[in-house]
Order: structure tokens, then C-alpha cells, then sequence
């Protein structure tokens, strides 16, 4: 083989393939076990996944209710649709987790697409790495980094207002997207760009208000309890866990306000960082 010679364009994605069904091969086990027994079983053989866990919560049963409208969902709209829309697949638990599976593993495909077009970005840091396996179906995360590198492409490009609808569609999905909005108002500011700052931001709110909004309306309760239930979630599997292993400490883990309070204090450092190096 010719040293010199990029490697073809399809390699990164069989690469991301293959660890993705290496993922689905190893958390598709867990269908044998849906329902109540299903969550101790994950834990102990490390095969958990958010798919059949809520799922197997809603679905399995043969039920099928609207997100937000007929069930409240610990996340925004976006992925409660991606919840849902998997309920309609044949085959039980097995069948349902595929479908998801299979929605994320084209949102994964997407990432690295989106990474190649990107100036001075490497697929192959997603494409290659085994994370894919374990985490690419944890939860539907895939489906807001998507949108997230494509708010990214666009803004490389020039396009603010397609960045921004990008941007909140993702923050629409998980709020994390909305984090490009610091650096790229920075960016833009530097080269008194407020046109395409406008732009960006009317696209971001308009997009966000418009999957938001009309649940928001129709069902007040369901669509806040995303809300009410992060603003009160305990530490739970995150890195505030740390403080159970600190003397005197352990308490914290269940102080909801002060984690709120340092996790916004860390958001903002992060932000303005981001905001500064873009600015130079």
C-alpha cells in the first residue's frame, strides 16, 4: 500500500459502523430481560442502555402514549420522539431497541460525514473509537451532537442563520448544543459581523420555540417536568459523585441547589473561555 495515499473515503465509516454493531450485538442482550429485572441486569454485566430502560418503562406493555401530551419525559422533545417513534417497530423489546439503534447509528454515520467536511477536524477521532460500542446507544445523544456538528458546518460556511436552527434544534434535543452560541457570537463580534449574529440568533430561538412552544401550550405539566426534574436531580452518576469520597462531604451529593449552583458557575467559565478564544 502507498504510504502517501490517503486512505479511501469509506474507511471511517465502516470503522464507526463496525464498533456501532459491536455496540447494538452487546446492549441488544438486554431485551431478554426487559422490564422490571432489566435495570439490575444492565448494571451487573455493564450492558445498560436508556432504550430499553424507558422503554421498557412506556412501550412494552403494549401502551403507546404522545410525549409530553399523554406521558412527561425527563428530556426535551426531540429525544422523547426518539423514544417514541421506535414503539411502532414489530419484533418486542428486541425489535424496538433496533429501531432506535438504528436511527442513532445513522446519526453516528452523520458525525463523521459532518467531521470530514470540517477545516482541521478528523472523522477518524469518532470513527475509531470503541466509545462508539458502549456509548453510541447508552442514550440518544448521537442525535444532538449531529445537529450540533451541523450547526458548526454551516457556521464555518457562513451561514449564521442555518447554524442557528441547527443549534436549536440540538439544544431542542439536549440543551448542550445552545454552547456554541458563546464562541460564535464572539467570533462573529470580532469581525462586527451583527448581521449574521442576528441571523444566528433568530434562527436558534425560532427553531428552539418551534418544537418548544406548541407542547409547552398544550401540555404545561408534562413539558416542564424536564425541567423540574433536572432542577432537582441529586448528583446520580455524575462527576459530583467525587464528593462521596470526600470527608465530611458525602451530604453534598444530594444538595440539588448547590450542584445547580456550581454546575452553572463551571457553564459560565467554560462559556466565556470559549467566547475568548474565538475572539483572538
Amino acid at each position: 500500500m502507498d504510504p502517501t495515499r490517503p486512505p479511501p473515503r469509506w474507511l471511517p465509516y465502516a470503522a464507526a459502523a463496525a464498533w456501532l454493531l459491536l455496540g447494538w450485538a452487546w446492549l441488544v442482550r438486554g431485551a431478554a430481560h426487559a422490564g422490571v429485572a432489566y435495570r439490575p441486569w444492565a448494571f451487573d454485566h455493564h450492558a445498560y442502555s436508556d432504550l430499553l430502560a424507558m422503554g421498557g418503562d412506556r412501550y412494552f406493555g403494549g401502551g403507546r402514549p404522545l410525549p409530553y401530551l399523554e406521558d412527561r419525559i425527563e428530556y426535551p422533545p426531540l429525544l422523547g420522539l426518539a423514544l417514541w417513534l421506535p414503539s411502532f417497530a414489530p419484533g418486542g423489546p428486541a425489535g424496538y431497541f433496533t429501531a432506535g439503534w438504528l436511527l442513532l447509528a445513522c446519526c453516528g454515520l452523520a458525525c463523521v460525514a459532518l467531521l470530514a467536511r470540517l477545516p482541521g477536524a478528523s472523522p477518524w477521532w469518532l470513527a475509531a473509537n470503541p466509545a462508539l460500542a458502549y456509548y453510541g446507544a447508552l442514550n440518544w445523544d448521537l442525535l444532538p451532537i449531529a445537529l450540533f456538528l451541523a450547526a458548526l458546518l454551516a457556521l464555518e460556511r457562513g451561514r449564521a442563520g442555518a447554524a442557528g436552527i441547527w443549534a436549536g434544534l440540538g439544544a431542542a434535543a439536549k440543551l448542550w448544543p445552545v454552547a456554541l452560541a458563546p464562541p460564535a457570537i464572539a467570533a462573529l463580534a470580532r469581525r462586527r459581523a451583527l448581521r449574521p449574529v442576528a441571523l444566528g440568533a433568530a434562527g436558534l430561538l425560532g427553531a428552539f420555540l418551534a418544537v418548544n412552544a406548541p407542547l409547552a401550550m398544550a401540555a404545561p405539566e408534562r413539558w416542564a417536568w424536564f425541567w423540574r426534574f433536572n432542577a432537582a436531580r441529586s448528583a446520580e452518576n455524575s462527576f459530583w459523585e467525587l464528593f462521596r469520597h470526600v470527608p465530611g462531604a458525602g451530604r453534598l451529593v444530594l444538595d440539588a441547589r448547590l450542584l445547580n449552583a456550581l454546575t452553572l458557575a463551571l457553564l459560565l467559565a467554560a462559556a466565556a473561555w470559549a467566547a475568548a478564544c474565538a475572539w483572538r
